[in-house]
């Protein structure tokens, strides 16, 4: 067979724009960063609005899943994964992060954010997209200074999210007492501020019971699953149910 010609590329037609679109909306974003410099029509097509939010509609979100490699300063804590389980980032979380101990990672996460929770009274705020970390006010709202809401047996689970009508960014903290049978709420906005402090929050009537991992945030308004006993007999069953809070309140 012969050699192509130098004229054999003449009859060759350029891919569609439709096609392309088509082709470049299964491509994983991390390589689809990579045609941006193929040509300029490929760049226009992917720097539009348009193509990028179709592209996140078609690819799940992304899965932020804690690390902890022996406590050193200098090691990775959080991986970026996509849903096939593909580390899309590693990020670094330095100097104050490991100054609290006990660390587990909650899972709220929002615009790139995740609140890795500390303890009871310290808890961090690392920004995934740039390992940033900030630490959270110390300690309770005024409200809540009782040693009854301190005592190790009380549960403080947090929820993480933004109002959706200012874009300012909010965390919510439970305090829960499993002897007293009794909850309280308090809030504190994520503004850089040095005074930043925990406010109190009018918390839901009666006593109620939340798991610690059963929550999620939708256009600021936080969903708690209720820890409620289900009984098997039909007659005395006991539907689960949720508790929301609004941030869009002080």
């Amino acid at each position: 067979m012969a050699p192509p010609g130098p004229d054999s590329s003449a009859g060759v037609r350029p891919l569609l724009l439709d096609a392309l679109y088509e082709v470049l909306l299964r491509v994983p974003a991390k390589d689809l960063c990579r045609c941006r410099a193929v040509c300029r029509p490929w760049r226009a097509l992917l720097s539009d609005p348009r193509f990028a939010a179709a592209h996140a509609a078609r690819h799940g979100p992304l899965v932020v899943a804690g690390r902890d490699n022996h406590r050193s300063a200098a090691a990775p804590i959080v991986d970026v994964m996509d849903l096939s389980g593909r580390v899309l980032k590693r990020v670094v979380a330095r100097g104050s992060f490991w100054a609290v101990r006990k660390e587990s990672v909650t899972t709220s996460h929002l615009d790139g954010v995740c609140v890795l929770v500390g303890d009871s009274k310290s808890c961090l705020l690392l920004n995934t997209a740039t390992g940033a970390v900030s630490e959270l006010p110390q300690g309770f709202a005024e409200e809540h200074l009782a040693p009854a809401w301190q005592n190790p047996s009380c549960s403080h689970p947090l929820a993480f999210g933004k109002v959706a009508s200012t874009g300012v960014y909010k965390v919510l903290r439970l305090l829960h007492s499993y002897f007293h049978r009794q909850h309280q709420c308090e809030v504190t906005t994520i503004n850089g501020s040095s005074h930043a402090r925990w406010r109190g929050k009018k918390a839901s009537p009666g006593c109620v019971r939340f798991n610690r991992w059963s929550r999620v945030t939708i256009d600021g308004i936080v969903h708690f699953l209720l820890g409620d006993l289900v009984v098997d007999r039909e007659e005395n069953a006991v539907p689960l149910r949720l508790a929301s809070f609004d941030l869009e309140n002080p």
